[in-house]
Formats: structure tokens, sequence, C-alpha cells
């Protein structure tokens, strides 16, 4: 399956849009659409330069549903190689209350059928816009 710039902008918006709805405590949604997406061997590199594994950062959100209203999303998604890996970059928004932040994530993830979206991510890493966090 070729994945175009647009199919991989919007399973990113999508990803993001269930961190917005998780964290406010919105009904319906599961912590599965999350961890199912996500290769059992992912990690994240947040923007502080910790790498977290699947695992723990599955833990981290389960104790963060409904914890604060934020205001997720992602802009400029380009995707730089598209076989066998997706590899491209994204920008994130992140408003909680009053404060914006904004960072630049790398994603390499592949194309699966079995998970929710037909995405399995890999890989992000992210690091701080100048001037953020």
């Amino acid at each position: 399956m070729t994945v175009s710039g647009r199919q991989f902008a919007e399973e990113i918006a999508d990803l993001h849009g269930f961190f917005d709805d998780w964290f406010a405590g919105r009904a319906g949604r599961n912590i599965s659409e999350f961890a199912d997406r996500l290769d059992p061997g992912f990690t994240i590199v947040n923007p502080h330069g910790e790498v977290v594994g699947k695992e723990a950062l599955v833990g981290v959100f389960q104790q963060r549903f409904g914890a604060y209203a934020v205001a997720i999303t992602t802009s400029g998604a380009t995707l730089a190689m598209t076989e066998p890996v997706l590899l491209g970059t994204y920008e994130e928004h992140r408003r909680t209350g009053d404060e914006m932040t904004r960072l630049i994530a790398t994603v390499a993830m592949v194309v699966d059928e079995q998970t929710p979206t037909g995405y399995r991510w890999l890989s992000v890493h992210e690091t701080w816009i100048e001037g953020e966090g």
C-alpha cells in the first residue's frame, strides 16, 4: 500500500485527537485506541530527552485520563519516506489554559492492517521548537 502525505497527516491528527479526548476525560474512548497502535518495541524520546517505552507510556496515559483539559493540534506533517517504513515530521501545538507550547516530532511507522487505524507506530522523537519548554 502506498501511503500519501495526506494519509500520513490524518493518522497523526487522529492520534492527537485521541490525546485531546483522553486527557479531558471524554467518554467513549479506550486506552486500547492508543496502545494498540504502538509497536511492542515502541519508544518515544520526549522533548526533555527522556526515552520512554510503550509499557511505561501507556501506564502514564492510563493514569492521566481526565486529568486536564488540553487542546492538541498538529500541522506541517511531511512524509519523507514511505517504504518499508513511513518516516516523517510534524509540529505539535499544545494549549493548556493560557499556556501554549510547540514541538517538532519525527515519527517512524509502518502500515499494519492489524492495528485500529492501519498504522503501527515504531518511534517518535520530540524536540521543543526554539523558545518553548
